[in-house]
């Protein structure tokens, strides 16, 4: 009997091998140094993601031999990303006069000053909690921690977390020597002082951990949505364990005894490098411009022509990010906000920049009286607080503002914008966001088109109509 090829590759097998495919950036030697550092941390970033969206929803299904050929795939990707790391990305950094400190004892002439910043800047950031922890205590998702174990005495041990302050101090830190700049982890200044200075004449051993929860919100009261999201945010942080990522060098020991104690159960257990969360590795940078990408130049096209509706007047148009510049979008809104013939605005926002040029001109066409209906997806994963944020001050404003509809997420990326006696549409692949425009590749498309408008126009009724 023959064997019968599937037709369809699983979706999260699938889904490693797109991030497999931002490894092999970082492993190619044509690309340039700190571009190669990014896709590191693009690879570490969308790897946090996968944890905390698609593992969840793998343990529910219960397929242990799916689950088991991601984990064996991911744990080969892990050690192809520390294969790059160390054997190419970190001698090309030396020859950038970067020297980070990997693996490595602390260089003996940076002693000195870690000793000081550690006494007066880490040490007041400390909090030690003896475990097991109170009910109450959660270990956050994706936060960096250290276990601390520590000699009790009679063959006993006691043990210990710490959350390491990245959050408040860079998780390096920088000295020059002799044109060379050393980057040492925080990590490592608190593994080498904090024994000296908490547990002196006590024989302690530290390993860094790192806990991914589940991020998916069951949305169970859609009809409330809005009034219910900041409880579903809260509990986002409580969701269960999905990857406790432990340094593979700790004993297994020690290992057992920390999960024990954290009540985590084995099977979320993940070796892993000495360092997690390296996403952080993108907060690294090089004035050398040979070690990055030349800046994009992007065609800034119709430059004498300051009316982007006159501009629509005369023909359709399209721009395509990043290669064009995103100004047109903005230069349209904030054109409608202003215009006098403009009397409508109707938008949909997914996912938009912090601080959105797009928003602060719809709030202004708001209070100068035009009707703007602002339709706000608070079903973006993890964009759920900016829009929550952008929904409030618009309110504030003056915007009608419309939100999610029960059993349906709005994924669709349209203005319209009508005048006396005309109707101007914008229809895009992507987010109505600048910042993220000119990295990604979109269309936006520029139409006054009669039955193409009407069409949006029809798709923002919908919306409205079914708002409640």
């Amino acid at each position: 009997m023959k064997t019968i090829t599937p037709l369809f590759i699983d979706r999260d097998l699938s889904w490693l091998s797109f991030n497999a495919r931002v490894l092999s950036e970082a492993d190619d030697d044509t690309v340039p140094v700190m571009e190669r550092l990014n896709f590191l941390s693009i690879f570490s970033s969308n790897l946090d993601e996968f944890y905390k969206v698609r593992i969840p929803k793998l343990l529910v299904r219960k397929n242990k031999t799916l689950l088991k050929d991601i984990h064996k795939e991911i744990l080969r990707q892990q050690e192809f990303f520390g294969k790059i790391l160390i054997t190419k990305i970190l001698p090309q950094l030396q020859k950038n006069n970067i020297e980070l400190i990997y693996n490595q004892p602390i260089p003996t002439f940076m002693e000195g000053r870690l000793i000081q910043y550690f006494t007066n800047m880490l040490a007041p950031a400390i909090e030690l909690y003896q475990l097991p922890l109170k009910d109450d205590f959660l270990i956050k998702s994706n936060s960096l921690y250290q276990a601390v174990f520590m000699d009790s005495g009679m063959g006993n041990e006691d043990v210990f977390i710490l959350k390491i302050p990245n959050n408040k101090f860079s998780r390096f830190y920088e000295a020059e020597r002799r044109n060379c700049r050393y980057l040492v982890f925080i990590d490592d200044i608190l593994k080498k002082f904090l024994p000296e200075i908490y547990f002196s004449n006590t024989a302690v051993s530290i390993w860094n951990f790192k806990v991914t929860r589940d991020a998916n919100i069951n949305f169970e009261k859609e009809d409330n949505l809005l009034e219910n999201l900041e409880t579903y945010l809260e509990n986002r942080e409580k969701g269960k364990t999905t990857r406790f990522l432990y340094e593979k060098d700790m004993p297994v020991k020690k290992l057992q005894k920390l999960l024990s104690l954290l009540n985590i159960p084995s099977r979320d257990a993940v070796a892993g490098s000495a360092y997690h969360h390296l996403k952080d590795l993108n907060m690294i940078s090089t004035d050398n411009n040979e070690a990055v990408y030349p800046p994009m130049i992007t065609i800034e096209r119709h430059q004498n022509e300051t009316s982007v509706f006159n501009l629509i007047d005369k023909e359709d148009f399209m721009i395509h990010t990043p290669y064009e510049s995103y100004d047109k979008v903005i230069d349209f809104f904030m054109e409608a906000a202003t215009d006098e013939k403009v009397t409508e605005i109707y938008i949909t926002i997914y996912r938009t920049a912090k601080n959105s040029a797009i928003i602060e001109a719809l709030m202004i066409a708001a209070k100068l009286g035009k009707k703007v209906t602002v339709f706000v997806e608070l079903k973006a994963r993890f964009d759920e607080e900016n829009n929550l944020k952008w929904l409030r001050k618009m309110k504030n404003a003056g915007v009608h503002v419309i939100t999610s509809i029960p059993k349906l997420k709005v994924h669709a990326k349209l203005a319209l914008i009508k005048c006396n006696q005309k109707k101007y549409a914008l229809i895009s692949t992507g987010n109505f966001n600048e910042s993220t425009a000119s990295c990604y590749t979109d269309h936006v498309l520029f139409t006054a088109h009669p039955g193409i408008s009407d069409e949006v126009d029809t798709f923002f009724n919908f919306l409205i109509k079914n708002f409640r």
